[in-house]
């Protein structure tokens, strides 16, 4: 038989009456800056001088689903839609000179409730806090109803977010000092998550010179599709930028990636289709940089879309609501790259495309939300929207143990077109995820959109992801779910088995009629990340391959030499952080030509190992 469920644990419908349009109007009022501003209402940004806000980075503006401004604050204070102080002597715990200072987050369930998330300045000790904000309090003009509570430090500078999987739900990020560890929050209808999802991956948030923490300083955002995450630290010479796997579903960040630069990296953001990765610079000779994802070689598909000014200094970068990227520099006017999505020059890149008019632009943009669109209003009972178990079982939980389920768009007579591009009132649906239906009346006067979220009923088996491991000789990998049946790739049936080699393990567990698997690749590695370098570089360039740029992993003991053909040494350093540009002992300009290098080094976990390497460099 078959068994039809209305939003039971397995499926989550959700209706929205407006457009994409209208529910992104909740970007479209920014204020930054010295009582800078911009207004998206129009579809092309039109200055504003009428902010009270100053900030030198991080801030954040909220309007509701028609445009209409109803706050907007530097971390510090908030600033009601008639630019009156609506937090009077109860300041937020931010500050003006954090990199991404503060977030405003709409309650997944309560329309005039808002948290406003803030980050401390260089790793202070207010670290990430939130408050609440209530859109009833004060005759409609909004109100504090919770003052800053601490909930996660110290982190560095960096305080960005994206949507849950589930459409509903936001995951909130920050990455921790004296640390590797990113922390990920949920925010659900119950509210905040006090336990965050922990990922140690990627290099330590630390000090590295600095007495400031000045390397807290740089942005970190999610791409569009809430896929990738992108962090800098500034003021590290030529540290590299660091991109991630992110998991909307779990909120566990893996698979850390490098590229290497040359300057200061402050500011990061994706285009509106996830394929391109753009850079600001706060020193050095390049300004702005286009990375594309999609490259074999991403470092080498780098293409400078603006140099270092000495008028002005670029900031952050932010993708705005119709999906043009603005480019923060001091001064009176931003820079703009109007088609983001398109390579190297097809990008549109306009110096001074908007023009703030008297007011100034520092170092920041607002901090902008991807609202999620599907948060308006549950389905009746009786709109015949539907999802349909085809396993022949009924189950008050409805477990989805079945190749597929049936999806029901109801409203009979009606014109459908579902995201998979199908256009019949009901699909099979065979993976797990989101489904989405736009149902229009026959002439089309009229439209409306459903979202099914399609979830396995239990078990869900979750073996954490990939693991490499390093000075550890075995790994325990647990399926959870006590009291099931287990299938061990390594033909094992208890719940916990034990590791000691590299490979692929997977696991099938069994309850009744629910099945789940998961597989995962361990790695047990114990020597450090290959030495990397260029092969060629000329000291003529203006900010880009103009130095034997390298990279390599933790290390506490390293030596680098640099000899002509013939042997003679030209040039060496005991330090990792050290870059040769292209001169002698005495400083003057080596010949053009091709140089041998080698390098000798001792890392983590190489059990007193001395690693050797290698190989030439040519100057041209």
């Amino acid at each position: 038989m078959k068994l039809i469920i209305r939003t039971i644990f397995l499926l989550t419908i959700y209706l929205s009456f407006n457009n994409s349009l209208k529910a992104q109007r909740q970007n479209n009022i920014w204020y930054f800056g010295n009582g800078a501003g911009l207004d998206f209402n129009t579809g092309k940004p039109v200055a504003l001088k009428n902010g009270e806000l100053f900030t030198e980075e991080g801030c954040a503006t909220i309007s509701d689903q028609s445009g209409k401004l109803l706050f907007y604050t530097n971390g510090v204070k908030i600033w009601d839609a008639d630019h009156k102080v609506m937090n009077g002597n109860h300041p937020l715990s931010g500050d003006i000179s954090t990199t991404q200072s503060v977030l405003i987050v709409p309650s997944p369930s309560e329309k005039n409730i808002y948290y406003i998330f803030t980050a401390d300045e260089k790793a202070g000790s207010k670290g990430l806090s939130y408050s609440i904000v209530d859109m009833t309090k004060r005759a409609g003009k909004g109100g504090l109803i919770k003052g800053s509570k601490f909930l996660y430090g110290p982190i560095s500078e960096k305080l960005t977010l994206t949507p849950h999987i589930n459409g509903k739900d936001y995951w909130i990020i920050v990455h921790q000092w004296n640390s590797n560890t990113f922390a990920s929050f949920l925010v659900t209808e119950k509210g905040v998550s006090k336990t965050p999802v922990l990922s140690k991956v990627g290099k330590k948030h630390t000090g590295y010179g600095s007495k400031v923490k000045s390397e807290s300083i740089g942005q970190m955002k999610i791409s569009p599709n809430g896929k990738i995450l992108a962090s800098v630290m500034c003021y590290i010479p030529n540290n590299p930028i660091e991109f991630f796997d992110f998991n909307n579903a779990t909120g566990e960040i893996t698979n850390q990636r490098e590229i290497p630069t040359s300057g200061y990296a402050y500011g990061v953001e994706f285009s509106p289709d996830n394929s391109k990765l753009y850079v600001s610079f706060l020193k050095g000779a390049v300004g702005i940089i286009q990375y594309d994802l999609n490259s074999t070689n991403i470092f080498e598909s780098g293409y400078i879309l603006s140099k270092s000014t000495k008028t002005s200094v670029f900031g952050g970068i932010q993708l705005g609501p119709d999906n043009n990227i603005f480019i923060a520099k001091t001064g009176h006017s931003l820079d703009v790259i109007t088609n983001p999505n398109a390579k190297q020059t097809n990008c549109g890149y306009r110096v001074g495309g908007i023009n703030l008019g008297d007011r100034y632009c520092v170092y920041g943009l607002p901090s902008v939300v991807n609202i999620n669109n599907a948060k308006s209003e549950a389905v009746a009972a009786n709109d015949g929207v539907s999802i349909i178990n085809n396993n022949g079982n009924e189950s008050s939980r409805g477990a989805l143990c079945s190749e597929y389920v049936e999806l029901d768009a109801g409203h009979s007579g009606s014109v459908f077109l579902w995201s998979t591009g199908e256009t019949t009132q009901i699909i099979s649906a065979r993976t797990m995820g989101s489904y989405t239906v736009k149902i229009s009346d026959p002439e089309n006067i009229s439209s409306q959109s459903v979202n099914f979220m399609v979830n396995k009923g239990e078990p869900k088996v979750d073996l954490k992801g990939d693991t490499s491991l390093f000075c550890i000789k075995k790994y325990v990998l647990d399926a959870k779910h006590k009291g099931y049946q287990y299938k061990w790739s390594t033909g094992e049936t208890k719940q916990k088995i034990e590791v000691n080699r590299s490979g692929k393990y997977s696991v099938t567990v069994t309850n009744g009629g629910c099945w789940d698997r998961d597989t995962v690749y361990v790695t047990f590695d114990s020597k450090p990340p290959k030495f990397k370098a260029l092969t060629s570089f000329s000291p003529a360039n203006n900010g880009f391959n103009n130095q034997f740029d390298y990279t390599v992993g933790d290390v506490f003991e390293f030596y680098l030499e640099v000899k002509t053909t013939k042997g003679k040494l030209v040039w060496k350093t005991t330090s990792s952080k050290e870059i040769w540009s292209g001169k002698d002992k005495k400083g003057e300009k080596v010949n053009k030509g091709s140089y041998n290098w080698k390098v000798r080094y001792k890392g983590i976990c190489t059990f007193g190992e001395t690693i050797e390497e290698e190989g030439t460099v040519r100057i041209f």
